[in-house]
């Protein structure tokens, strides 16, 4: 993790800094090596960016500078410290993770629908809402880390009424008759009568 203040990039929070943050700053993090993307080959040059705000509440870079403040890290040590770890110092694993997110779901839900959400939830999400605010699918692609289109397409899900507005909308289109007849005839009759006959078995 490091931290872009002032349109300058640093190795560690000081409290110098600390104390200047703005909305025009970011903290700057560079994912690990994934299941899709092992070498960091694909998305290794491209570390992700939350602009800090000290009023939105929920806001990773503000708390990401509250942890610098609360528990410092030399900069001999960064390169080996986990960013999220437990008591005894070491990585908190994903099952862990896993565990706590499903234990803070089932203080707000019941057991069974907390079992509908899972960490990777956030991705979805994060894929959906850019996706409703018309960020191009490549970019989405990037932002969510995923390795091919396949996998934008798997999980970004149309709103009830953006995808009925699609509809509505091309149902208001006038089509060139011309390339409609190049079209095939595809007459439902036999089809229709095959149905009728398994019906009657």
């Amino acid at each position: 993790m490091k931290w872009c203040v002032g349109g300058k990039y640093y190795a560690y929070l000081s409290p110098e800094l600390y104390a200047a943050l703005s909305a025009r700053d970011f903290c700057v993090v560079t994912p690990p090596p994934a299941k899709a993307d092992p070498f960091c080959k694909v998305w290794g040059g491209r570390p992700v960016y939350i602009r800090y705000s000290a009023e939105a509440g929920i806001n990773f870079a503000y708390w990401m500078a509250e942890l610098e403040m609360h528990f410092p890290v030399e900069l001999a040590q960064r390169e080996n410290t986990p960013l999220f770890r437990g008591d005894d110092g070491e990585c908190i694993k994903a099952g862990v993770w896993s565990t706590i997110f499903g234990n803070l779901l089932r203080v707000f839900l019941s057991a069974e629908e907390a079992k509908r959400y899972s960490t990777h939830s956030f991705r979805i999400f994060l894929a959906c809402a850019a996706h409703k605010a018309g960020v191009p699918s490549a970019d989405i692609q990037a932002l969510c880390r995923w390795r091919s289109p396949e996998s934008l397409m798997a999980y970004v899900r149309w709103e009830p009424d953006e995808y009925a507005d699609l509809v509505e909308r091309s149902m208001g289109m006038e089509i060139n008759p011309l390339h409609v007849a190049n079209l095939p005839h595809l007459d439902p009759g036999p089809l229709v009568q095959a149905l009728a006959a398994m019906d009657a078995e």
